[in-house]
């Protein structure tokens, strides 16, 4: 489908999202909203997983933004690339900056919003402190800090 406008994509990739809301997922025996399962951001249009969306969702939803794909579509100019290797595995991502924290994609999931505070780096979601650790110094390392 082609629109005319980034608006007009981002608008049209919600909708068809927010028909999904009708068909609810059950993830470890709970019932719930399939839009708990991801984050949608804007600018370009994306989709961060979060660990416990199903493959059967991430289809679903990866089929919904390919349809609207934007064609030669460059990424954001504020995306951060990092790359480091935890314990043997290689570890992919990035991260953006706002004014109050790095929101950080590590192998295509949603790791969290990490802050340094009092010179420790934290997230606000549950993830191992030894990984929380060696991304606030990827980002350091970025930034020379």
């Amino acid at each position: 489908m082609i629109t005319s406008s980034l608006k007009d994509y981002t608008i049209a990739i919600q909708q068809e999202l927010d028909a999904l809301e009708n068909l609810p997922v059950t993830i470890d025996g709970i019932k719930m909203k399939p839009s708990q399962c991801y984050h949608f951001s804007t600018d370009p249009p994306r989709i961060l997983y979060n660990t416990n969306c199903s493959e059967e969702l991430m289809g679903k939803v990866d089929a919904i933004l390919e349809k609207y794909k934007l064609k030669g579509q460059e990424p954001p100019a504020d995306l951060i690339e990092i790359s480091f290797e935890m314990d043997g595995k290689k570890i992919n991502g990035w991260f953006t900056t706002t004014p109050s924290c790095y929101s950080v994609v590590l192998n295509d999931v949603f790791f969290g919003r990490l802050t340094l505070q009092d010179c420790k780096w934290t997230c606000n979601e549950i993830r191992p402190a030894k990984l929380v650790t060696e991304v606030g110094k990827q980002i350091e390392l970025h930034y020379k800090l």
